[in-house]
């Protein structure tokens, strides 16, 4: 038990608020240790029913019956889009893919290089003399890409084929031009996806994270139209083993709807994408902790309090009190601290202590939230007044009912005298910041 309970502690130690994606070229440099970081994250990742609903079956579904797939999976920050794609890439890769791990999209060459990087990596575990096939493919798209280029500039400005091919070098050199055009990328990835089955892979699926890094240029609307084409290109595709899933940001999602519905419309016809903020209810906190015992200590399920996790629940309910997900999984290195300092039970009171002093840090509105509710408890009350306060405060979303009866006597002009009235009082000056007073 104790081994098992150190092992859970440490699992909690190490788990990570945020996630650190990938870059394209680590995927070339560090393949192993890329892996071995995303293994983690999938072991402690728990997949609420709509992420296997919305993602992974319909992926699997498509790509299991030889057809393409593009999907994205959204959400403000904190809400584990890149933890819920890094859990598809191996769910993905254990199903017998290829697949790309998340890796920071800023241009068509990330996804170039990403996806020969990992091709390679795969194929020298399994086909080591298919692995100068990625490389062959990689090369020879590109100087395809250089060539109608070159072309294209040599009848333009009326230059030799060779001046033209040096402009192309130097432009590439200076970062100043895209080479790959979206059908083209659409023809690598088919390509490379022949190639993944050849090497006894049943396909390829790629994760192409942050996507907002590839929109937020000086060109913006030119990066959306061309995301536009690659999905008019990826369109055409019929029968093929292939995957793409997008990390959209709620902002970045929200802007391609506005200014590309009809691309986001195609993609959605596809039948894989998930909004996060409409998956993770009150239940994910208890959810992953019951997850997280029953892979390493089951014997260790009671060491946070039953009402420590229903608070934390109603709190990641909450979009302007918490970051989601990234809230939940630092509440729960705050457990493994605790455990470790004072070997004792993580209490609701546990909670409401990290949460004044800082320890659960949340971006946003949530810290506004935060700040108001420590502003709060500085009124001079009775120890036991405060402690009603705190308490009934940190159950965000149960008050609901308490709340409408307190606006009825509040506005009855009865006074306060009930605890549990005054509680509920006190919750709605936290959810309410524009009312501070106590009556």
């Amino acid at each position: 038990m104790r081994q098992e309970l150190q092992r859970l502690m440490e699992r909690l130690e190490q788990l990570q608020p945020i996630i650190a994606t990938a870059r394209a070229q680590e995927l070339g440099e560090m393949p192993e240790q890329v892996r071995n970081n995303y293994e983690f994250t999938a072991s402690v990742f728990y997949a609420m029913e709509s992420v296997k609903r919305d993602l992974r079956d319909p992926m699997l579904r498509r790509l299991t019956n030889n057809k393409p797939v593009l999907g994205y999976v959204s959400g403000e920050h904190g809400y584990g889009k890149t933890a819920t794609m890094v859990w598809l890439w191996h769910e993905l890769e254990r199903e017998g893919f290829v697949a790309v791990p998340p890796f920071l999209f800023y241009s068509w060459d990330d996804l170039m290089l990403a996806t020969t990087n990992w091709l390679s990596f795969r194929l020298a575990e399994k086909r080591p003399d298919l692995v100068d096939e990625a490389e062959k493919l990689y090369n020879s798209h590109r100087s395809k890409a250089v060539e109608e280029l070159a072309d294209e500039i040599a009848k333009r400005q009326r230059v030799s084929k060779e001046q033209a091919r040096r402009i192309v070098e130097d432009l590439l050199l200076q970062g100043k031009l895209v080479l790959m055009t979206p059908s083209q990328m659409v023809d690598f990835l088919r390509d490379n996806t022949s190639l993944a089955v050849k090497g006894g892979f049943k396909g390829l699926v790629v994760f192409a994270d942050e996507v907002q890094n590839f929109i937020d240029q000086p060109n913006p609307h030119e990066r959306v139209e061309q995301l536009r084409m690659f999905v008019h290109a990826f369109r055409t595709l019929d029968a093929a083993p292939l995957g793409m899933l997008w990390g959209l940001t709620a902002r970045i999602e929200e802007r391609l709807f506005d200014e590309a519905g009809d691309m986001v419309q195609r993609v959605q016809d596809y039948g894989a994408f998930l909004n996060l903020q409409t998956a993770y209810t009150r239940e994910f906190p208890k959810r992953l902790w019951e997850h997280l015992c029953r892979t390493y200590a089951p014997e260790a399920k009671n060491i946070v309090d039953e009402a420590a996790l229903e608070a934390l629940g109603q709190i990641c309910e909450r979009g302007d009190l918490s970051n989601g997900p990234r809230t939940v999984i630092a509440a729960f290195r705050c457990v493994a601290s605790r455990w470790r300092d004072r070997q004792q039970r993580y209490t609701v009171w546990d909670l409401i202590s990290d949460y004044e002093h800082h320890h659960i840090v949340f971006e946003g509105q949530g810290r506004k939230s935060r700040q108001h509710y420590k502003r709060s408890l500085t009124n001079r009350l009775s120890k036991p007044t405060q402690s009603f306060k705190k308490l009934f405060a940190s159950f965000a979303l149960s008050l609901k009912a308490s709340v409408a009866k307190l606006r009825k006597i509040m506005a009855s002009g009865k006074p306060l005298t009930n605890w549990r009235t005054r509680g509920a009082f006190w919750a709605l000056t936290f959810t309410n910041p524009n009312m501070t007073n106590l009556p």
